[in-house]
């Protein structure tokens, strides 16, 4: 909003990097213990108190998340939310039970942009490309070995999208897309979806 630098004061690995000064090297524990230190000692700590508070952890390795900042993939959403709020309100898609219509306009009609990259080790790439020559950034369905401006090297995003990317292929992949199967024709659009509420918005 106020067109501030982001700095990065740490890395992937959670040690501080060189943005994080005298502390540079010191993973996140230590980092913390020696900030806490100086303070004391420059007579700027005023209190030490117990806050309790929720901390993120991994899923899978109950590793402490720590919040950092970076580039990411966006998808501009409003465009979206426009033809798919118009079906409802023509009646052309129904909820049931009917008062999940409320909770579904009132997202739509607060749509924010939606951050498609992950970063992942499984999934679909991110199809972007940066040429490390020119600084280019290009976009293509195809996978490409050169920078099509300079004819450059390129190395491709590193990240994934996200997973529903993944589950909207579903009704392709199981149904023999791209041949036109008697099963995609007689599946494929779908007129009932039966899920948990929470698809509506996550």
């Amino acid at each position: 909003r106020h067109n501030l630098e982001s700095i990065v004061v740490m890395n992937n690995d959670a040690t501080m990097n060189e943005g994080a000064g005298k502390f540079n090297g010191m993973t996140r524990e230590e980092a913390r213990k020696q900030v806490v230190a100086e303070l004391k000692e420059l007579g700027l700590l005023e209190k030490i108190d117990d806050h309790d508070h929720a901390v993120g952890h991994c899923s899978r390795c109950n590793t402490i998340i720590e919040p950092m900042v970076s580039k990411q993939w966006f998808v501009d959403m409003k465009p979206l939310a426009e033809p798919a709020l118009k079906v409802v309100k023509d009646h052309e898609v129904e909820f049931v039970p009917e008062r999940f219509t409320k909770t579904y306009v009132n997202w739509l009609e607060n749509i924010r942009d939606w951050t498609i990259s992950r970063q992942l080790w499984w999934g679909h790439r991110i199809p972007a490309w940066y040429c490390d020559d020119c600084g280019e950034t290009i976009v293509s369905r195809e996978d490409i070995t050169e920078c099509p401006h300079c004819h450059g090297h390129v190395t491709q995003d590193p990240d994934v999208l996200d997973t529903w990317f993944s589950s909207g292929l579903w009704p392709f992949a199981t149904m023999g897309w791209p041949e036109q199967t008697p099963e995609l024709k007689q599946w494929y659009p779908t007129s009932v979806l039966v899920t948990g509420y929470d698809i509506i918005f996550f």
